[in-house]
Formats: C-alpha cells, structure tokens, sequence
C-alpha cells in the first residue's frame, strides 16, 4: 500500500529507509510540542494545553496533506520564529490580547496564500540574498535553543542588585495564588499607552526572581487608577479554576469610594445595561451587558462622602459610571463629571475580596488597607458634629 501511494522504490529509496527518516524528523521536531505552548502561556488569556493541542494537530494536518496530497517527502509544523515575534513583539509589545493579535494572524494567513498564488512570494524569496536565507535558520534555531534552556531553568536572569523587598504589597501568597496590593496609577496588563510597567509584569518579575520557571496569570482586573486587592494564579489550572467560575466564586467586590457629594438616599442598588462608545468611554443604554452596583454611606462632610461599594458584576468603569450617573461622581474621576481632585488620584479602592477557594470549599477574605485620605477628606466638620450631638440629646 505505501509503495502504491508513494511510489518509494520508484524513487530510490525503500520503506524502512523512509519509516527511520520519518522518526528521525519526528524526534527533531518534537521539541515544539513543549517549548511552544510554554511560550504562548507567557500571555495572560492564552491557554497551555489549548495550544499544545493546537500544535500537535496543525503539525499532523499538515504533514499528512504534504504526503498524500503533494507526495512529498517533507514534514511541517508552526514557525518558531513567527511564534515568537507573535507572542513577544505583537502581544507583549504592542499591547495586543490573545484574541486580536490571533485576527492578524488570519490576515496574515489571507495575504500569504495572495502572494503564493500570484507568484510573488518566489520572487520576494529569490531576491533574499543567499547568505541571509542560509543565515536565518541558523538564527531561529540559536533563538529556539534560549528559549528551552531558559524554561528550563539552565539560562538565568540575574540582577546586577536584586531588590530585596516586592515592588507592591502582598497580602497573601501559597502554592496556587498570589494576592496584591495593587497602587492606583498602575495597569493590570499592558496597553497600547503601556506595556513594560504593569501589575502582571511585576508580579511575574517579583516570582521569578525565586524561581526563574514561576509564572504568574491574569485572573481578574482592576482599572489604571484604581488601587486594591488583585488576585494573580500561579498556575494555569489555578487560572482555569478561577477564571471559568468567577462571579460564583467572588462572594464579594468591595470597594471605597470618595465621591463629590453624595447620593439621593443613604443606600441603594444600581442596576443598568453598560456600553462602551468607539473613545472607550462607558454609559447606560440599551443593548448593554447588565451591571449591579450596590452602595452604603458610611461619612461625608456636605463636600465630599466616603462609600461603601459592592458589585455582583465586573463591567468596566461600572463602580464609575454608576456613580457619577446618581449625581455623585468619584472624586479625582475627571472623564465621569468629577470637578475636583484632593488626593492627586481617583478616590476609588479595591479593599476586600471575599471568595471560595475552588479547590478546597473554604471561605476566604484578602483586604488591602484604605488611603488615609479616604478618610481624612470625608470627616464630618465639627458645626456637624455638634449638629447631631444636639439632635441626638
């Protein structure tokens, strides 16, 4: 059957000869299948296993296609040098999500088959000098060389003056989680506007100077300027567990807010379709996704009020929006109708998070400590002191 199919005697060769060949390229490629998915895992929403998965089966594919179709000899598999400049340079320097920088990718696959087809990718390759196309190989392959050595702990980063405490508070940290303190100011993951100083970043940084193989990956967000409890996996099932389940998991979102103000009535729950304009900047409408914000007064001085704030979802700019929609916009928060801004930042805190570990059932609470001047600026005045001291007697 096989000398039917691909005529092997025909060509020179013999079955064995071809079954020992096909090991061989197996075992020379086969590396892939480890350092690609351990590549693609450095980004936030990209899955380990969904890639491994992935490179196994268009390596397969494609390989099977060039034999029966093309009858050839060759085997083929993801480019390591594209996978690279993918994950590192369009992802993790430009600021692309997993999701979007995969639509380039089909862009990319369109325009390859254009040029293919139209015979100008021949050209391109035969105006590549000689040197330079025998050099790039050679090159990937040195490249592909770090990057095991590196998973595997053989080739390591060290700091001329390693710093001796983490660039954030950790409120707790085991096996599968890391818990931080996350200082307003400072984005979760990278942006177009930032993409080296992040929380990921430092987190990642901050676990790797211990164990250079650690990781660390995104479980939940909070906004640039909002400071609080941030809740990092350290594995990519503690991540899946998380992640998949979340809003059962998150018992409670709580946060302070100083607001401009104060609202109608001294407690009350907010619920909206959130949507987001093409300048990002989120309203209640139709057509939105559901938001549900709820709210106690806890002080306030006329000027400025300090709230208690919980939410059953996690919509952008919800807490934000909400807010300044009640005529109490938070303080600091300029883009939501804010008019003064006492703390150089906005007066909104991430202080608890109360969930169940999906693991073991147990409750747990992590709390980050409140600015002081969250307090300070909403301290009732002594005229109001005295006021309900008098109404009280």
């Amino acid at each position: 059957m096989i000398e039917k199919l691909f005529h092997v005697r025909e060509k020179g060769s013999s079955v064995r000869a071809e079954l020992l060949a096909g090991l061989t390229t197996f075992m020379t490629m086969a590396y892939i299948l480890v350092v690609n998915p351990g590549m693609f895992a450095e980004l936030p929403d990209a899955s380990y296993y969904g890639v491994y998965i992935a490179t196994a089966l268009s390596a397969a594919v494609g390989t099977i296609l060039i034999g029966l179709w093309a009858n050839l000899p060759m085997a083929q598999a993801s480019a390591m040098g594209s996978n690279a400049f993918f994950v590192y340079t369009v992802c993790l320097g430009f600021g692309l999500t997993y999701a979007n920088a995969l639509v380039l990718v089909l862009l990319d696959g369109i325009a390859f088959v254009l040029l293919t087809v139209s015979g100008l990718r021949r050209k391109i390759f035969e105006a590549i000098p000689a040197p330079v196309r025998l050099t790039i190989p050679a090159g990937v392959g040195l490249f592909i060389a770090f990057i095991g050595l590196k998973n595997a702990g053989i080739v390591v980063a060290v700091a001329a003056q390693a710093p001796e405490r983490p660039p954030f508070p950790v409120l707790y940290e085991d096996g599968r989680i890391l818990v931080i303190a996350k200082p307003a100011g400072l984005l979760t993951v990278a942006s177009d506007g930032e993409k080296a100083r992040t929380a990921y970043r430092l987190a990642a940084g901050y676990v790797q100077r211990r164990d250079p193989r650690a990781r660390v990956f995104v479980v939940h967000r909070l906004d640039r300027d909002t400071s609080g409890v941030l809740l990092f996996a350290k594995d990519e099932g503690a991540r899946r567990a998380y992640q998949e389940d979340w809003n059962s998991l998150a018992r409670r979102r709580g946060y302070l807010a100083v607001t401009e103000g104060a609202p109608p009535r001294p407690s009350g729950t907010v619920r909206s379709l959130l949507r987001e304009t093409s300048v990002h900047r989120v309203y209640s409408g139709r057509g939105g996704k559901e938001a549900v914000t709820h709210y106690t007064t806890r002080s306030g001085n006329g000027k400025y009020a300090l709230l208690e704030v919980s939410i059953d979802t996690g919509r952008k700019n919800q807490i934000r929006v909400h807010l300044s929609e009640l005529g109490c916009p938070v303080a600091g928060d300029r883009m939501y109708g804010a008019a003064t801004d006492p703390l150089g930042r906005l007066c909104l805190h991430a202080h608890e998070l109360a969930l169940t570990d999906p693991f073991t059932g147990a409750a747990r609470t992590f709390r980050a400590e409140p600015p002081a001047g969250f307090f300070a600026i909403t301290r009732p005045d002594r005229s109001e002191k005295r006021l309900a001291i008098g109404e009280k007697v």
